[in-house]
């Protein structure tokens, strides 16, 4: 027989994979409307589950407490401390009674006869096993050494330590789990809103390998040589856009790298220790053809090295934002107008740490550190009424926009620029 917490697994992963499977706005608004009037439930009945979370994170918690005050409080802690002292016959069994839920969640079994499917039968089983362990003496100190280990591996010297650890993470854990189960429709409201922002604005996800890609790229760009340990391509997008005078497909991207160290630290005892960190970065950008310049790029970060020449604009608020440098200062100068100038400059206001870099295959690159499809929604799946208005409606990528219209804005000038005499490079 299917529980109710496996259908309502199987009714999540059905709507996980129609997002998936959507291409169209029309469909993400139709998966929303049926998510609204779901003949099957969606929520998942974990009271059984809560209790016995909640009862760890309690005890685990009375039991320092208890410990510290044992002489002064007497008699009054003295339930618990039968509660506790008689762990190793409670904890277990019930332990085993939450496993069996968790397996009929997911439609398993043990290898029993199909009479103990019934919970009376699972309760007359485990009054058995209780039985069973009262008597069984080589259980109980087994149950303690174990704590008693935990205790000492943590510094501790009573067992009952170890006891409140051990209860306190596998609440710790469970707590975590349940919320997880419970907010399931965030997730999945954030996807169909993204995706739904991507079939607003005509970017489609590309799949592909993301260490490797970031390596080729690595290879053709400075931008991607950042960080000592992992660089990867962790989105990619392809998109077109149609300018007045120019139009170009280009790739959106999010790049991943992070930063390795050793940091030294003094731990409990006093002991100077050393570990490792790692610090994770995100920059995200654009990549389009842009065959009038290779070799220059312009860099507001100034946390990477580029290669070339130095060249100063005719601007000094570019020049304090900018540091320029091209294989040609002639084509620097032919490519920064004082309009163009101008334009970088207040792009560079706008957005975090960006860099602009022409490759010598003629491609340009450029990254900023903001999230360009960092998006806030108004509602989402526990609202599933108002969530499919919202999608009905156009959702744009303001930040996107402004460098695609960045983008026209360069191709425009320098398209100007380069079919005009060469000026001269100012000294």
């Amino acid at each position: 027989m299917t529980s109710h917490n496996s259908q309502v697994t199987a009714n999540i992963a059905e709507i996980n994979a129609r997002v998936e499977k959507a291409t169209s706005q029309d469909e993400l608004v139709t998966l929303i409307r049926d998510v609204e009037n779901h003949s099957g439930p969606l929520d998942y009945d974990d009271t059984h589950y809560r209790i016995y979370t909640w009862a760890h994170l309690i005890l685990g918690i009375l039991i320092p407490i208890c410990i510290f005050f044992w002489g002064f409080l007497g008699a009054a802690v003295t339930p618990v401390y039968w509660v506790i002292h008689y762990s190793s016959f409670w904890l277990p069994l019930w332990s085993l009674y939450i496993l069996w839920a968790v397996l009929d969640d997911r439609n398993k079994r043990l290898p029993l006869p199909t009479i103990f499917d019934t919970s009376w039968a699972r309760i007359a089983v485990l009054g058995v096993l209780a039985v069973g362990l009262w008597f069984l003496y080589e259980w109980h100190i087994l149950y303690w050494e174990y704590f008693n280990l935990l205790s000492m591996l943590l510094g501790f010297y009573e067992n009952y330590a170890g006891l409140s650890v051990h209860l306190l993470i596998i609440g710790g854990l469970l707590w975590f789990w349940l919320r997880g189960r419970a907010k399931w429709r965030d997730p999945v409201s954030e996807k169909i809103f993204l995706l739904d922002a991507l079939f607003n604005n005509d970017l489609k996800p590309v799949k592909c390998d993301g260490k490797g890609l970031a390596k080729t790229l690595g290879e053709e760009f400075a931008e991607f040589i950042r960080g000592n340990d992992i660089r990867q391509i962790k989105d990619l997008y392809q998109g077109k856009f149609e300018g007045e005078e120019h139009s170009f497909e280009y790739q959106l991207y999010c790049f991943h790298y992070v930063k390795k160290r050793t940091e030294t630290y003094t731990d409990a005892k006093g002991n100077t220790q050393t570990r490792t960190v790692r610090d994770h970065f995100y920059r995200h950008g654009f990549i389009v053809d842009f065959p009038y310049v290779k070799s220059l790029s312009l860099d507001a970060d100034r946390s990477i090295s580029f290669r070339g020449e130095k060249y100063r604009g005719t601007s000094n608020e570019f020049n304090r934002i900018f540091k320029v440098k091209a294989a040609d200062p002639i084509s620097a100068a032919r490519l920064l107008s004082p309009v163009l100038e101008e334009q970088l400059v207040t792009f560079a206001k706008a957005f975090k740490s960006p860099t602009l870099e022409i490759s010598s295959r003629g491609r340009l690159c450029v990254a900023v550190q903001d999230n360009l499809l960092s998006l806030k929604r108004k509602h989402g799946l526990e609202n599933p009424g108002a969530f499919a208005e919202e999608i009905a409606g156009h959702t744009e990528l303001k930040e996107v926009q402004k460098i695609l219209d960045l983008l026209h804005e360069l191709m425009r000038y320098t398209d100007n620029n380069f079919t005009a005499e060469t000026p001269r490079v100012s000294a």
